[in-house]
């Protein structure tokens, strides 16, 4: 039944509608006239003031008329008595796509009503109708040419005193704008601005629909998420224009290799995912990767400049039990263990101990962040020797976790998640306290001690962090030792990684009378400017050199030249990782001043560090790290 029927009042005799539009009309001139009726009557020229009062209404109309159409918005009435019959001002059919300016049959306006929007307007009018209630509801409607508008509608209805629907009031404002903006942002919110593809946000839709339609043929999900090499360099190369061509290029190339039949995502600055669901087994899989990769291995041309492009890809594929999320984060895992693999395959297929190590890292992580509180933290010592007489010259200071679950932690399983997460700053703090308090602890038992040195390795992140001056400062000042004793060691990498800033840092602390020291020299960077410009007081030889002295010539060479180099520069070396002596032999005919390692002793604990120092040793330099 149709809303018209719904309306039909044909058994209740009504007036006719013009007649009873008429009846209303002639009721506002009756109401305007009695209204004006006493003024009328004492005026001088009552036909001349009853016409301006006429005027100034044809006026109010002309104003409320102009209102409408500057808010784009029309009123109406629906008259329900008879045949239902809507009557509109004038913006109101112009809003509607109708040029009458009489009354129009419901069934007229329904029929501008959008199709798949007309069943919940005809809802709403019911239910206001049967529930005594106003309805607000927007809608579109669908004008001469296919033009497609929004409509914002307010609608209240009427009741006589026998509680009859009369009329519907209502008022409609375009709104296609705003629609149109909303769509806009949507599609924004969703679609990554500079390829047109799909953002995070919208893949996890993408992924469910690709689960669902592999499921219906029987078939499986596969998620590709590749990380391209070299954007950053593109872009500083060339510009970020051309970098932005080469993404768009990139992101039109994943489409085509794909048939357009998977999803393509932009998922970072340098980072895309392809969902693809018509996978039987693992050479399908392999053979949606190779099209991928074969789409990035041909140049690109933009720019006037031929680019080559690659990518670090990693590869998963759905099961049963797996969720959307946990699929692509399956993917980003083996993403993550190709980028860590640079001199590997660029491709890496999921496989679950990536979820189990990427659940302990997180677990250890946790704990790590507790660790300093709880205290936890211990401090290993290994000598550093003179190698003329192999007198102690000082100590190397080295972390350990003792974990309350675990046991002993070594530093490379957590040293590398500080750094990550930032926590080396404090943990690197708590080294330098605890480090020059036992110095000053074993100078108090054995005052013959006091030439001892002790240095504390430091990363990039330490010596970038706000207040790395004052954190030496006050473990120098609580220990009461003197600066001169203590060594800052570094890697050539974290020395070059910001040289400016750096270089800043040091000067700073070299000042104050701190010592600063090389680690591992030899395998960082060839260029050696960084040794006269920086204030550098010693050379540690890395032991992948030193462990050749005495059996290969080249070891044995790069040994004599970085010797050869400390001297013109008047720096102190050390040579790390002796563990024989023929290595030790070969340091002395070289004249290398000082070596430590395993041949000397293992890191031990500070009480036998305190043993090893009785009798005195010598003056000297050492150096301490953080392994």
């Amino acid at each position: 039944m149709s809303l018209a029927d719904d309306f039909d009042r044909s058994e209740q005799p009504r007036p006719d509608i013009a007649e009873h539009l008429a009846a209303i009309v002639a009721s506002i001139d009756d109401a305007i006239a009695g209204t004006l009726a006493s003024d009328i009557a004492e005026a001088t020229c009552p036909d001349a003031l009853l016409h301006a009062s006429r005027a100034e209404i044809a006026e109010a109309h002309a104003v409320f008329g102009k209102t409408e159409r500057l808010t784009r918005t029309g009123s109406w009435v629906l008259e329900l008595r008879d045949t239902p019959t809507l009557v509109a001002s004038a913006e109101c059919y112009r809003l509607l796509g109708l040029n009458e300016t009489l009354p129009v049959a419901i069934d007229t306006f329904l029929a501008v009503v959008h199709p798949d929007d007309r069943d919940a307007l005809e809802t709403a009018m019911r239910l206001a109708l049967s529930e005594r209630r106003s309805y607000e509801i927007e809608h579109r409607v669908v004008v001469r040419g296919g033009t497609i508008r929004w409509l914002h509608v307010w609608s209240e209805p009427e009741f006589d005193e026998a509680g009859v629907a009369v009329r519907i009031l209502g008022v409609a404002q375009d709104v296609t704008e705003r629609k149109r903006a909303e769509d806009d942002m949507a599609y924004a919110y969703r679609h990554d601005a500079l390829t047109g593809l799909a953002n995070r946000l919208l893949l996890g839709d993408r992924i469910e629909q690709a689960r669902s339609h592999a499921a219906a043929q029987d078939r499986s999900v596969i998620v590709v998420a590749l990380d391209l090499d070299d954007i950053a360099l593109i872009n500083n190369t060339h510009g970020r224009e051309t970098g932005d061509a080469v993404l768009v290029a990139v992101a039109e190339r994943l489409s085509v290799a794909t048939n357009y039949d998977a999803a393509v995502a932009r998922t970072g600055s340098d980072e895309f995912v392809i969902v693809g669901d018509n996978i039987t087994d693992t050479s399908d899989a392999d053979t949606f990767v190779d099209r991928v990769r074969d789409a990035l291995l041909q140049p690109i041309l933009t720019q006037g400049a031929e680019l080559f492009i690659d990518a670090r890809i990693g590869v998963t594929i759905d099961e049963p039990s797996t969720t959307s999320e946990t699929l692509l984060c399956n993917a980003d895992l083996a993403l993550a263990r190709a980028k860590q693999q640079r001199s590997g395959p660029n491709v890496t297929y999921f496989d679950p101990e990536m979820r189990t190590r990427t659940e302990d890292r997180f677990a250890l992580i946790a704990d790590l962040r507790q660790a300093v509180q709880r205290d936890e933290f211990e401090l290993r010592y290994q000598p550093i020797t003179a190698v003329v007489d192999d007198s102690i010259l000082g100590v190397e200071a080295l972390i350990r976790w003792r974990h309350p679950t675990r046991g002993l932690i070594a530093p490379v399983d957590f040293i590398p998640l500080a750094e990550d997460t930032g926590m080396i700053v404090t943990i690197g703090a708590w080294v330098l306290e605890h480090a020059c308090a036992q110095l000053r602890s074993w100078t108090d038992v054995n005052p013959s001690a006091g030439d001892l040195t002790i240095s504390v390795n430091v990363s990039v992140k330490q010596l970038r962090a706000p207040g790395i001056v004052d954190t030496v400062v006050r473990a120098l000042t609580r220990s009461g030792i003197d600066a001169g004793l203590l060594t800052i060691e570094m890697t050539e990498s974290v020395i070059i990684d910001d040289l400016d800033v750096i270089g800043d840092v040091l000067t700073k602390l070299r000042r104050l009378g701190v010592r600063i020291a090389v680690d591992d020299f030899g395998t960082g960077y060839s260029s050696l400017a960084y040794l006269k410009h920086l204030p550098i007081d010693t050379l540690k030889i890395d032991q992948s050199f030193v462990e050749g002295l005495g059996d290969d010539p080249c070891a044995t060479a790069i040994v004599a030249s970085a010797l050869a180099v400390a001297r013109a520069l008047g720096l102190f070396v050390v040579a790390e990782g002796v563990e024989t002596a023929l290595q030790l032999e070969s340091l002395r005919s070289m004249e290398c001043d000082a070596a430590q390692g395993f041949y000397f002793s293992k890191p031990v604990t500070a009480a036998d560090i305190g043993a090893l120092v009785n009798p005195p040793p010598t003056a000297g330099a050492s150096a301490v790290i953080i392994e």
